[in-house]
């Protein structure tokens, strides 16, 4: 039997990327308008899933969201989990300001 190991290598891809946060990451290049590596308040403006839980993605108060809390943001969204399931701080959401 003759494997086409193009579309043998597509396939794969397509099986780990499933759950490997590339498509994560595929959201995140396009929120991150000005590609700095991170998504302000202002870039996530039209994305109101990340918005509504803003202040709990955004664990180091920085005001922005990195690849690795938007990598947790989405593997939390993407586990059904409910805004009470992510991680939580004290300060107000800068959402609200």
């Amino acid at each position: 039997m003759m494997v086409n190991h193009g579309v043998f290598s597509a396939l794969l891809f397509v099986v780990a990327a499933s759950g490997s946060g590339v498509v994560a990451a595929s959201t995140f290049e396009q929120l991150d308008a000005n590609q700095d590596g991170q998504v302000s308040l202002d870039e996530a403006d039209g994305y109101i899933p990340l918005k509504k839980v803003w202040s709990r993605t955004d664990t180091d108060s920085n005001g922005a969201i990195d690849r690795a809390e938007f990598g947790a943001f989405e593997t939390l969204r993407d586990n059904a989990a409910t805004p009470a399931q992510l991680p939580h701080r004290e300060s107000g959401d800068p959402a609200s300001r």
